[in-house]
């Protein structure tokens, strides 16, 4: 959006500029339990609907909580003819490891027992068509201990073109 010197601005080009660069941004206010599935599942709050066209940055963290048997799973879902490329940074066997992703693939995150996080960071390139992002996650190897996904987790999508 440009507007040009001495121009007479409505209110209606301030919302439209102010749109333009406000985040997209959506928090869990509630645990999320999944029990002996291994099924990816849509998570009930973490999901953003995105433009066609529209190119965003993502920042997502995904406080959660399994058992090292069960471990978890996460995977975004794009519309179709969109792509995402994102970098998971996520504690594996007392360390940490950043491994690349995308929207065919599926992360896969050591559960260690107590409440952990993982960071999301990439680049979600909008195709023709809107529609929503949106997380999924089970248990990577189905487990009657609970797997959550925790109050506090959060996606955030800045639009950068």
């Amino acid at each position: 959006m440009t507007f040009l010197a001495l121009q007479e601005l409505t209110a209606a080009d301030l919302n439209a500029a102010f749109t333009a660069v406000t985040p997209l941004f959506v928090r869990k206010t509630s645990d999320e339990t999944v029990n002996n599935s291994a099924v990816l599942q849509n998570d009930d709050q973490l999901l953003l609907s995105v433009a066609a066209n529209t190119v965003y940055e993502l920042t997502s963290v995904i406080r959660y909580n399994s058992g090292a048997t069960p471990d978890i799973k996460l995977h975004y879902t794009v519309p179709a003819g969109a792509s995402l490329r994102i970098t998971v940074f996520a504690q594996a066997a007392a360390v940490f490891l950043g491994y690349n992703q995308d929207e065919t693939t599926t992360a896969v995150n050591d559960g260690v027992g107590s409440a952990t996080a993982c960071l999301v960071k990439g680049i979600y390139i909008g195709g023709s068509n809107a529609g929503t992002l949106q997380l999924q996650w089970a248990q990577n190897t189905a487990n009657a201990s609970n797997t959550q996904v925790l109050i506090g987790s959060y996606m955030t999508l800045m639009k950068v073109a």
